[in-house]
């Protein structure tokens, strides 16, 4: 149901937004950078619980009239599977998904009172000037995750997120712009499904926050240029 709604929701923010927005997809790689408690209570060999994944997502674009300061409202999915160990070296496969809303704020501080006929860069100006940005990325996801031994548990809920991170626009065409980009995000009081045998409260999930790092490349196309040269 909250996938649905998420799903919703974009679909609607972006037909309100479609006369005067841009739009983009992305596709990157997740770095996982760790889950402390999961990773001391049901790994071994100091090895990460969680594994790096793949991801894909589509955002609209639209900024302030008179500042750089623009907003990318994204929806992201994002999953990744490995086999690891237990703590009693015990073999077993791990998988997660996610499914993320994400409000993106991009701010220029190099150009952040230019006249940028951005994404098209149709003005005049420096090229890291005009196209480097930070990011500030709150958000939230539904998450699942699962282990696979002798039978499988599963977890599942929602997560707020919160991350940084930063871009450089490039304008490669009339009508596209490519966007390299990086963000480091942590999870909060995210669950895994408990999956050591041994342990007598096996069915229980342990909660963790999480650290990833993403980076990526973001092709956006804008529908509106035509309306607006100038």
């Amino acid at each position: 149901m909250l996938v649905r709604s998420l799903l919703f929701l974009f679909i609607m923010f972006g037909s309100c937004t479609y006369s005067m927005a841009q739009f983009g997809v992305s596709g990157f790689y997740n770095f996982h950078q760790g889950a402390d408690v999961w990773d001391n209570e049901i790994n071994s060999n100091a090895e990460h619980i969680k594994s790096d994944g793949f991801g894909v997502s589509l955002n609209y674009w639209f900024r302030l009239k008179d500042y750089r300061v623009e907003f990318l409202p994204e929806l992201m999915y994002l999953a990744g599977n490995r086999s690891a160990a237990l703590l009693d070296d015990t073999p077993i496969d791990h998988e997660w998904q996610q499914l993320a809303l994400y409000f993106n704020v991009n701010i220029y501080p190099f150009d952040f009172e230019g006249d940028c006929n951005c994404p098209t860069f149709g003005k005049d100006g420096g090229f890291f000037e005009k196209g480097f940005f930070f990011q500030l990325s709150p958000g939230a996801g539904y998450y699942i995750n699962e282990t696979k031994s002798s039978e499988a548990r599963e977890s599942s809920g929602v997560a707020f997120l919160s991350g940084i991170g930063a871009g450089l626009d490039v304008g490669v065409a009339e009508y596209f712009t490519i966007t390299p980009f990086v963000r480091y995000v942590i999870g909060f009081n995210t669950e895994w499904p408990q999956s050591d045998p041994t342990n007598a409260d096996e069915g229980n999930s342990i909660q963790s926050s999480t650290r990833d790092f993403l980076a990526g490349l973001n092709v956006i196309y804008r529908f509106d240029y035509k309306k607006r040269r100038f």
